[in-house]
């Protein structure tokens, strides 16, 4: 084992020892990692990180303190990760000495070179970086960048792969102001150690319901914005997804464009298709964060954006009075409401049936019978936050899908409800 190299990879037991090998580690970094970590971890996806960062702001907004963010960038991340500090933060979690060999090992000897219309530099190996694209790399990062989670005490951190972002929260501007600068100031000097290169340019920061004072460091100066993209999505200075919302009603016509143009030569099921792949995907990738975050009159104009999609299906004018409605029932298409109540109710599922609060001792009531979490705070901020949509999705679910223990099954009884709701 400790003299195993990467290029074993290609022979059958160097894929038998990957497997191995990949699987107990994972399992051991799983068991580790902080909450707010999501690059690269099975059942983590963006839009979880999204979902709970938002959340994590709209609870503090309803304590009524002052919360802003910061995200600082770094350049060519996974090409310049210091290897001494993976090996270390190895040996602070507890895996033992032949993992760490393996380790060492695996980072050693990784040539590299520059190839150009067919010209190759000389090959050159570097005492740094994780390199994009091998095996392990995914889980190296997560080990290197750890650290970063528990550098600043004055900060909360939620980050994916080298996408990250720092919520600093106080209860006076003037005290939030001061924690941006210092926690700026303490990453700035983790990302030195690390051996990654900073870039202020690229760097963000975002007030939430307030401006904050302009960061600076190494001479540079990373100037607040209204709205600022992570992980795809846009987050407003006011919480809201409006934004979000207009680019997504521009992309679902720009589909609807390419269903008239590119599918011009199918038939109506064969383009049926592509209004599920080019259109119903956007929708769903959306479901769990700006859909269900979104007000009746913006799930409306998506909708119309959607309805430009149903017409170019069945080859209806872009303009004219149809019945858009009765062609997307026949059409067994879903309309925006019911793909997010949809998703909401099986989110509801996958987060509750398996962790539902044991209930207290006392008389069964009809709550306890139907399996009825308590209904949380819906004013102000408290009432926006994805945690209480999905307390009161499952309050509404019957109790035999809440009862329901296969997935599959429960899915299919919730689409079947959703759409006789």
């Amino acid at each position: 084992m400790d003299n195993y190299r990467p290029v074993c990879l290609t022979s059958c037991l160097g894929k038998v020892v990957e497997h191995v090998v990949r699987n107990k580690f994972s399992s051991h970094l799983e068991s580790i990692l902080p909450d707010n970590m999501f690059g690269f971890r099975p059942h983590r996806s963006t839009q979880d990180a999204i979902v709970k960062l938002t959340d994590r702001i709209k609870h503090l907004k309803s304590l009524g303190l002052k919360v802003a963010a910061v995200a600082l960038d770094a350049t060519a991340a996974f090409d310049t990760l210091n290897h001494d500090l993976i090996i270390s933060t190895l040996e602070l979690i507890g895996v033992g000495p032949k993992m760490i060999a393996w380790t060492k090992n695996f980072m050693e000897d990784c040539f590299q070179y520059v190839e150009i219309s067919g010209s190759k530099s000389d090959s050159w190996s570097s005492g740094i970086g994780v390199g994009q694209g091998r095996k392990f790399s995914p889980d190296l990062y997560n080990i290197g960048s750890l650290t970063a989670s528990f550098w600043s005490n004055l900060s909360e951190a939620f980050l994916f792969a080298d996408d990250g972002w720092n919520i600093v929260f106080g209860n006076t501007i003037a005290e939030c102001n001061a924690k941006l600068q210092t926690v700026a100031n303490d990453l700035a000097c983790w990302f030195d150690l690390a051996g990654l290169t900073l870039n202020v340019s690229k760097s963000e920061l975002i007030g939430f319901g307030f401006t904050p004072n302009t960061i600076h460091l190494d001479g540079k100066s990373i100037v607040p914005k209204e709205s600022v993209k992570f992980l795809g999505t846009w987050i407003q200075s006011d919480l809201n997804f409006n934004q979000q919302s207009a680019e997504l009603c521009n992309r679902i016509r720009s589909s609807a464009a390419r269903i008239r143009c590119e599918g011009r030569h199918f038939d109506m099921q064969d383009k049926r298709l592509l209004y599920f792949g080019w259109v119903q995907g956007l929708l769903s990738s959306h479901s769990s964060t700006t859909l269900a975050c979104l007000p009746e009159t913006e799930l409306y104009n998506i909708q119309i954006a959607c309805n430009s999609a149903i017409r170019a299906v069945v080859g209806l004018p872009r303009f004219g009075k149809h019945s858009v409605s009765n062609i997307r029932k026949n059409l067994d298409i879903p309309s925006v409401i019911n793909l997010r109540d949809r998703r909401l109710f099986e989110a509801a599922w996958m987060h509750f049936q398996s962790n539902f609060p044991s209930s207290s001792a006392g008389p069964l009531t009809r709550a306890k019978k139907n399996l009825i979490l308590p209904h949380p705070v819906q004013k102000g901020f408290s009432g926006k936050m994805i945690a209480t949509k999905l307390v009161l999705a499952w309050n509404k679910l019957p109790i035999l899908i809440k009862e329901e223990h296969c997935k599959t099954a429960a899915f299919a009884k919730i689409k079947k409800f959703v759409y006789n709701f």
